[in-house]
């Protein structure tokens, strides 16, 4: 099963928070999902997580996302509902969570971007010297993030921006 960016950061979920302040968690005490096992999370799987929480009526708040290496016991999420947060629906929501010895590029593009900029530094050493693969490397990169983030280019030249307005 693969991913690409666009399932990762799909449009259609609408924008981001744009109000002065974030809003408000419900009151009270949350219950805790807590991880079983040690490792990395390599996998969230957001319709089976969003479906739960529905059926429940609860809200949840993620305390730990892809690439986040966790410890037995350490919270993966804090969960307000109107019902009881008993083991049955913990479950539910526990199997939205993948934890490996690992991290994986399925989800984690962050660990991709890493893997990019070692090779690149390893190019790059003076036992190496391979600065076309840096070049390649950084190139990978650059286009990576010019995918997922929208660019203004406000410098002089001919820049992303530049092109897009002309």
């Amino acid at each position: 099963m693969g991913f690409t960016l666009d399932d990762l950061f799909p449009e259609k979920l609408g924008q981001g928070w744009r109000g002065a302040q974030q809003p408000r968690l419900p009151e009270g005490e949350p219950a805790t999902l807590a991880a079983e096992e040690s490792g990395y999370v390599t996998y969230i799987d957001g319709d089976r997580l969003l479906t739960a929480v529905g059926d429940n009526g609860a809200v949840v708040e993620l305390k730990k996302t892809i690439g986040d290496y966790v410890f037995h016991g350490v919270p993966l999420a804090a969960i307000w509902s109107s019902h009881p947060v008993d083991d049955a629906f913990k479950s539910k929501l526990r199997k939205s969570f993948q934890l490996g010895k690992e991290r994986e590029l399925r989800q984690d593009f962050l660990y991709g971007v890493r893997q990019l900029t070692a090779i690149a530094l390893r190019a790059l050493s003076p036992g190496i010297n391979d600065p076309s693969t840096a070049e390649q490397c950084i190139d990978a990169v650059v286009a990576l993030l010019h995918s997922i983030a929208p660019l203004s280019y406000n410098g002089v030249g001919e820049g992303p921006g530049e092109r897009a307005r002309n």
